[in-house]
């Protein structure tokens, strides 16, 4: 009978308020992250380009028949791409953003809206004008070096044609790797 009112015994109040394991390293380790970032002041909440494209879109007069999503996809991957280039380290996130999306906007051959772009962020339109350049540049030299090379990394034919795969696939009578360990010599 002892037994059983022991196995039935309520807990004491203060052990069963305290967090698993689990969730008090999880606490300890936030906490000291946010110790180390505070201590290199370093901000993680900063603007990026990504950050401006809804706001650009929704204030530019975009023609019913443009597809914002496709424009705001392509302004995307040339921020991406700006991303891995230093030279565009040099330009504050709207205008990167401006000029991605001015670049989508080029890119469907809706040109014209660097102006309007430029009145809503207040950005010099030279500045504009020459981080435009860039992007083109830039997606140019990456478009040259994708039709240069082949999926497989293999130089493509100067003629810039198709190659067939050869007519019959090379067969192998044997392994040219030891298939044994012994048989591996130093």
């Amino acid at each position: 009978m002892r037994n059983e009112m022991e196995r039935y015994r309520v807990r004491k109040a203060t052990r069963s308020a305290t967090p698993p394991p689990e969730l008090s390293k999880h606490r300890v380790l936030s906490s000291w992250e946010l110790l180390v970032l505070s201590k290199l002041k370093w901000d993680v909440a900063g603007v990026t380009a990504h950050d401006f494209l809804p706001l650009l879109l929704a204030r530019l007069p975009l023609p019913a028949l443009v597809n914002t999503d496709m424009v705001q996809r392509h302004a995307q991957t040339f921020i991406a791409l700006a991303a891995r280039d230093y030279e565009f380290t040099l330009y504050s996130a709207s205008t990167l953003a401006c000029c991605s999306i001015a670049a989508a906007l080029r890119g469907l051959c809706m040109d014209g809206h660097l102006p309007r772009l430029r009145d809503l962020t207040g950005i010099d339109l030279d500045c504009l004008q020459t981080c435009l350049e860039q992007i083109e540049e830039m997606v140019q030299v990456m478009i040259e070096e994708r039709v240069a090379t082949a999926p497989n990394g293999q130089a493509r034919a100067a003629s810039g044609g198709w190659t067939p795969p050869p007519a019959q696939p090379k067969t192998h009578n044997s392994a040219a790797t030891p298939t044994d360990v012994r048989d591996v010599h130093f």
